[in-house]
């Protein structure tokens, strides 16, 4: 059985799987600065810290340096058996199922929205033929 992964392992998989992504990615630190919006001097900290059981940068931090990576923030923490690509596959197929989702949700209300029109004309229409009998039937 696979013991869970301490606070400790964490830290120093997610400074390497970042340091890892940027490599692949062929940036330097200076341009990942500037694509992420976070300084050479942070990213070296995170990376390299000087005191990595207390160092650990804000999550916000970490989603900007994640997306010149163009991975998700999870994904730099991720020790589980089953594989990424997967994962990333399982991700898509949900988002597109979400997005098929709000689509249809979207022609509901539309759809809503002229039955409301309608269901207000036909009250409009009943109100004046009543009101047509009632002036009628007074003269």
């Amino acid at each position: 059985m696979r013991s869970l992964p301490t606070r400790k392992d964490n830290l120093i998989m997610y400074r390497c799987m970042l340091e890892e992504l940027r490599k692949a990615k062929g940036l330097s630190y200076k341009k990942w600065s500037e694509e992420s919006g976070v300084s050479v001097d942070t990213i070296s900290r995170i990376i390299h810290p000087e005191n990595p059981d207390k160092d650990s940068p804000r999550v916000n931090t970490l989603e900007d340096l994640c997306i010149p990576l163009d991975v998700e923030l999870w994904e730099i923490f991720y020790l589980g058996d089953r594989n990424l690509l997967s994962l990333q596959a399982e991700i898509a197929t949900l988002k597109t199922e979400r997005d098929e989702l709000v689509a249809e949700n979207a022609v509901m209300k539309t759809q809503i929205e002229c039955l409301r029109d309608k269901n207000d004309s036909l009250k409009d229409q009943i109100i004046d033929v009543h009101n047509y009998y009632i002036k009628k039937s007074m003269d």
